[in-house]
């Protein structure tokens, strides 16, 4: 079999934590045209789920507008869980890792969603910053004063499987996906999200990085990992 290597962008709008425009059916269309066999498309588990006061009731259906753009163009849809509230009621964002129970009922439903979708891929949390064994098996963090249960990376990769789904999973690493995990996920069709960040405050031409487009110095720690895994920067 030949290797596949998806090459695309990420697309915010979805999420709800920005102000940045949704994807519309002519920009897809221009991505493919330049190229791209994939899109990183972020998702915010606050506007699904229905316990949540961000709930929107149209929102799997924007998703599946969006999916169907990028899918029946032949180009592969990565929905990523990237925020989330740490209450129900909290503000919408960026957290430590996946909730519990709320990620795991989100991939429950997402993944029954698409399972009959081959070239849609599931990102299950977009930048962990929580130990090692709370990244692979769960527990409690705190943040902000909360206490939050979170669900780790095998129980989400467990909940998807379940429902019959055998779509690629992505896995980001530990340290906001900088580098690898020591302990990795038991399962198959795993791919591991390696973040690289070359610019840390400002993007280029503001960067003070050095060389901002080599991305080689926050990829290294991922070399060795990589011999033995599939990894998606």
């Amino acid at each position: 079999e030949a290797p596949v290597i998806l090459r695309g962008i990420q697309r915010f709008g979805l999420e709800g934590g920005t102000k940045t425009p949704l994807p519309c059916n002519s920009e897809i269309g221009q991505l493919k045209a330049w190229g791209a066999n994939e899109v990183r498309i972020s998702l915010g588990e606050q506007k699904w789920l229905s316990t949540n006061c961000h709930y929107q009731a149209d929102y799997p259906k924007l998703v599946d507008q969006v999916v169907h753009w990028v899918t029946s163009r032949g180009m592969v849809a990565l929905l990523n869980l990237h925020f989330a509230t740490l209450t129900d009621c909290g503000p919408p964002g960026l957290t430590p890792m996946a909730d519990s129970p709320g990620a795991v009922t989100f991939w429950q439903e997402v993944a029954t969603r698409y399972a009959n979708n081959p070239l849609v891929a599931f990102d299950l949390f977009n930048e962990p910053t929580v130990s090692q064994s709370l990244w692979l098996d769960g527990g409690v963090f705190v943040q902000s004063k909360i206490a939050v249960r979170a669900a780790g990376m095998q129980e989400l990769y467990d909940t998807v499987r379940a429902t019959g789904a055998t779509n690629l999973v992505v896995i980001s690493g530990l340290d906001a996906a900088e580098r690898p995990p020591s302990q990795t996920v038991t399962g198959n069709d795993i791919a591991y999200g390696a973040h690289a960040y070359t610019c840390s405050k400002s993007p280029p031409p503001s960067c003070t990085t050095s060389n901002p487009y080599d991305a080689s110095g926050p990829l290294q720690h991922w070399v060795g990992f990589a011999k033995t895994h599939a990894v998606i920067v």
